[in-house]
């Protein structure tokens, strides 16, 4: 009962901060303020419910691609991958980390507050940075479970740990750098247009 009344105490202060901010029109501290504190509360809101969810449609996801491979089969609400190599079965959990849930909430704070784009064009790209994590994240787990299949259980730290993450965090970041650099060029020369 302490602990959720010292988050409701925090959430209360988050949200009159950010109404002081708005107020003060002081965009930067805004944005800061309202990213990282949406952030956490997506966080912690996640821990009970959402991390169960999320490691189930991912490990459902990465068994659609396995199926059609043939080199792997999942468990979705074991959260288990199962591989195939030379006639023995590797097991990978799919986790909390592996649930993309982390990236996920980063990605919706920060559309959510990013002064650029309209509330629309907000929740367009929030949906659609939803969908584009979890397929970046099939595309890992996929990569793993199939250095599995070619390897054995010795590749799955190289893989895993180094390999897969260097993928995942590649596109994440072309991703990003589409959504939030490009698109806040392509508004400011629209607003340049306009203006002259």
């Amino acid at each position: 009962m302490l602990m959720k009344t010292i988050i409701l105490i925090v959430v209360l202060l988050w949200i009159y901060s950010l109404s002081v901010f708005k107020r003060a029109k002081l965009d930067a501290f805004y944005f800061l303020m309202g990213s990282l504190g949406l952030f956490i509360v997506l966080v912690l809101w996640s821990k009970p419910y959402a991390i169960w969810l999320f490691s189930t449609i991912m490990t459902w996801g990465v068994g659609l691609v396995g199926a059609f491979f043939g080199i792997f089969s999942t468990l979705p609400l074991g959260h288990v991958i199962q591989v195939l190599y030379h006639e023995r079965i590797i097991l990978m959990n799919v986790d909390y980390e592996c649930s993309g849930i982390v990236e996920t909430a980063a990605f919706v704070s920060l559309t959510s507050f990013y002064p650029v784009f309209k509330v629309q064009q907000r929740l367009w790209l929030a949906l659609t940075g939803v969908a584009f994590i979890f397929a970046a994240n099939i595309v890992r787990l996929t990569f793993v479970a199939t250095s599995l299949h070619l390897f054995g259980s010795g590749s799955f730290f190289l893989a895993h740990s180094i390999l897969g993450r260097l993928l995942f965090y590649v596109l994440m970041l072309t991703f990003y750098f589409t959504i939030f650099t490009r698109g806040q060029l392509i508004q400011v020369a629209s607003q340049n247009r306009e203006t002259t």
